[in-house]
Formats: structure tokens, C-alpha cells, sequence
């Protein structure tokens, strides 16, 4: 049974959009293209009606994680682990 890619926990926050503009190391790792993929599915938040802590974790890295290749979800999670220090 093929072992299972978890998100690193960092990616449960983060969304897409900011790990590809402030993350090191994504152009070199050919995550800039597939995280900004996924951007157009985000969920519509409405801001007016929510405070700072309804929306952690809201369009995350983790959301999208099925759509990311076995290949992109090691190299997010080995992103996730230089960037995290």
C-alpha cells in the first residue's frame, strides 16, 4: 500500500499565492506555476463578516493538496521544512 503525503502543518495555513511569492527555493523547485494553478479555485470570503481567526486555514496549501501531484506534494512539504526555520 503506497504510503500516504500528508501536508506539512505549516501548509494548513498558508495559502498558495503566499507560498509562491515568499517562499525560497519555489522557482527552483517548479512549484511557482502549479500553486498559482490553483488560485482561480479559491473560496469567495466575505471579509465584512468575519474576523482575523474565522478565516486561518481558509483556501490553505492543505485545502488544494489533492490537486498537486505526489511529486509537488513532497517537494511543497520539503519547502514547507526549509521555510519553516
Amino acid at each position: 500500500m503506497p504510503k500516504l503525503i500528508r501536508p506539512h502543518v505549516a501548509l494548513e495555513v498558508i495559502t498558495p499565492d503566499e507560498v509562491a511569492e515568499c517562499w525560497d527555493g519555489v522557482l527552483d523547485a517548479g512549484m511557482y506555476d502549479p500553486l498559482w494553478a490553483v488560485v482561480r479555485d479559491y473560496e469567495k470570503i466575505d471579509r465584512e463578516d468575519c474576523g482575523p481567526f474565522d478565516v486561518v486555514g481558509v483556501n490553505s496549501v492543505a485545502s488544494f493538496w489533492r490537486k498537486f501531484t505526489k511529486e509537488q506534494r513532497i517537494k511543497l512539504n520539503e519547502l514547507a521544512e526549509r521555510n519553516e526555520r
